[in-house]
């Protein structure tokens, strides 16, 4: 785990001001850094996802498609779906689980669409995993690519390395916003050196290792998450 795991989104505002010599946050609120703070998490997400690292991939609990559907919704409980890799699907908990074909562009609909048993295809469409619309449930596994947990005052960062990234790059879209050139390169440097960093903390081998999974009387492999995942 982070060293930094019991600090919260306070205490990077905080140290945000130590950056920009505003300890006492006259000039830089919360209200002001927070559009940063956004900017500099979502930049940090992009980042590790061009790296590929593994801490940002997970798959779901098995979840349902409700027959005569044209989209697998994502369930209310996963908060922190960004987009799909790929998707599995069975009838019964006894069956295989069958890997869909996908992302594809969806033919038109079937006229006999009541009498087909599988989906077996998948778009990614405006947000949403569009799927032909069959007349029977189907169970559901996705794996996807996950959003980190955007921090609140009660929330805590528990991905080694994050925090200090996060720190300088919303201190230097501050710093930039408000034409503070002084403290702007050095700021942006110390971000560059800070988040090449975090992609080597978060790239560690062994963070992730194979198991399987059993479906029925079939098996299939899945990849086990790091402890972040």
């Amino acid at each position: 785990m982070s060293e930094f795991i019991d600090l919260d989104f306070n205490a990077v505002f905080n140290d945000v001001r130590q950056e920009l010599n505003d300890s006492g946050g006259d000039d830089y609120t919360d209200a002001k850094l927070l559009t940063h703070a956004a900017s500099a998490h979502s930049e940090i997400q992009e980042e590790l996802a061009k790296h590929d690292i593994v801490s940002l991939e997970t798959v779901s609990t098995a979840f349902s498609y409700t027959l005569n559907d044209d989209e697998i919704p994502i369930p209310g409980a996963v908060t922190d779906f960004w987009f799909p890799l790929e998707i599995w699907e069975r009838r019964t908990a006894t069956d295989y689980w069958q890997r869909m074909e996908g992302p594809v562009n969806l033919p038109p609909p079937d006229p006999q669409a009541s009498s087909i048993q599988e989906l077996g295809v998948w778009e990614w469409s405006e947000g949403k995993i569009k799927v032909p619309v069959i007349g029977i449930s189907r169970l559901i596994l996705i794996r996807y690519k996950r959003h980190l947990p955007y921090s609140t005052d009660a929330g805590t960062m528990d991905l080694d390395g994050f925090y200090w990234p996060l720190v300088y790059g919303t201190a230097f879209r501050a710093a930039r916003r408000t034409g503070r050139d002084d403290l702007m390169r050095t700021l942006g440097a110390e971000y560059q050196v800070r988040l090449s960093n975090l992609t080597l903390i978060a790239s560690r081998p062994m963070q992730g290792q194979a198991h399987s999974w059993r479906g029925g009387s079939g098996t299939g492999s899945v990849r086990r998450l790091s402890r972040h995942g």
